[in-house]
């Protein structure tokens, strides 16, 4: 009724609340942008009350961090934008909507996985994106020695190994390295629960290409059928445009 009375669309509505049950669920299954906020304790009020309040934040948490997961690993490896690979990504438009840093995952994502060098295509992708003022950083769960040999290849980008992903303790010396915010950060990747989940953990805006390659871990390989189901069953995020300037 509110979007009827204000003529607006969900996919252009954004929802606040502090009840994930009734705010949150309520604008996912309209598909709106939900932003869940932590319960206002007032002060003033009486003591129960604030203890009541205390008690709801404390309640969340507990939720988030136990069965809450259940519910949130299918939010949480959703990307954000689908492409068919990293060459079909606008940039230009991702620098224009103010992000500062890219970071990308390398095998099968820039390279064939395995690759122990980086293509001259990919390595003017790399530095097109460096001219348009925004910083590249290359995440890998990969081994040092051969990513060690890129990172010397490549020069001026950055590149981690062993990054455990979907962790983001590696992730997150690298924003605060830069000092660039989480939500002025992008993460390109080709896995839903290695690249995309730590994207999202990170509050990045997380973009997810089609694998180069067939050729991969067999435990990846595993991982993708669950990644085959998950993808049939994904709903997408809803996308926040910017208003014409």
């Amino acid at each position: 009724k509110v979007l009827s009375d204000m003529k607006s669309r969900p996919e252009k509505t954004v929802i606040i609340g502090d009840l994930f049950f009734t705010d949150i669920i309520a604008g996912n299954r309209m598909g709106m942008y939900s932003i869940l906020v932590a319960p206002l304790v007032d002060i003033s009020q009486k003591w129960y009350k604030r203890l009541l309040g205390k008690m709801t934040i404390a309640a969340y948490f507990v939720f988030f961090f136990s069965i809450g997961w259940i519910f949130r690993t299918g939010r949480l490896a959703t990307p954000h934008l689908f492409a068919e690979g990293v060459m079909d990504i606008d940039f230009d438009a991702l620098k224009e909507s103010g992000y500062k840093l890219v970071i990308f995952d390398f095998d099968n994502t820039l390279e064939p996985w395995g690759a122990s060098s980086v293509s001259k295509e990919k390595r003017l992708l790399l530095s097109r994106v460096e001219r348009l003022g925004m910083e590249v950083v290359l995440i890998s769960n990969g081994k040092p020695g051969r990513l060690g040999r890129i990172n010397d290849e490549l020069d001026s980008i950055r590149v981690i190994s062993r990054a455990r992903k979907p962790l983001t303790f590696k992730a997150k010396r690298v924003l605060k390295d830069f000092d660039i915010p989480s939500y002025k950060t992008v993460v390109v990747g080709d896995q839903l629960f290695t690249d995309m989940i730590m994207g999202n953990l990170l509050g990045a805006y997380t973009i997810k290409v089609e694998p180069i390659s067939e050729r991969e871990f067999f435990w990846t390989k595993l991982v993708r059928m669950v990644e085959g189901l998950l993808l049939s069953k994904m709903k997408k995020h809803p996308e926040v445009e910017a208003l014409d300037r």
